[in-house]
Order: C-alpha cells, then sequence, then structure tokens
C-alpha cells in the first residue's frame, strides 16, 4: 500500500509521521497517544490553508489540476470568508 505523500503532492508532512507507525518491528512503533502527540505537532506548523487544501494525485492531468484547484480555491475562500464573519459579526 502507498503511503499518502507518495499518491499525492501536498502530503508529504505525513510521511515522517507515516514511516514511524510502519516501522518493520511493532515494539519501535509509537502508541496511538504519542502518534496523536506527533499529528497535533506537525498539525501546529502546517498553515491553515495546508489543512483545508484538498489532497493532488501524483498522477492527475493538469487540466484537472486546474479546474479541481479552482474548485477547492472557492471552497477555501467560502470556509474563511464565513469563519472571519463569524468572529467579527457573531452569530
Amino acid at each position: 500500500m502507498l503511503m499518502a505523500s507518495q499518491r499525492f503532492t501536498n502530503a508529504e508532512f505525513l510521511r515522517p509521521l507515516a514511516e514511524w507507525m510502519t516501522l518493520s518491528e511493532p515494539e519501535q512503533r509509537p502508541t496511538a497517544e504519542e502518534a496523536r502527540r506527533r499529528w497535533v505537532e506537525i498539525r501546529e506548523t502546517l498553515l491553515a490553508v495546508n489543512m483545508e487544501w484538498r489532497p493532488r494525485p501524483r498522477a492527475e492531468h493538469v487540466l484537472e489540476t486546474v479546474a479541481l484547484d479552482a474548485v477547492s480555491l472557492y471552497d477555501l475562500s467560502v470556509h474563511f470568508a464565513r469563519a472571519v464573519y463569524e468572529k467579527f459579526c457573531g452569530r
């Protein structure tokens, strides 16, 4: 099975955690709590846009990338506009 970082161009940040969690020797793998703690550390280094952007398959055709990135940008814009509205205008 391929790791997310191998299947998607924008998931490289997951590689160290995935490799740690899939070590060949089970006793060297992290506990669920250690893995969760490491994920929280990784997540804190990411920009919000990295967390919200769609996974982009490596084998995707350029026209498909342009179209789907446009949709993703629209969705992201709506998400952030709502967040700003709720923060400053209340709901």
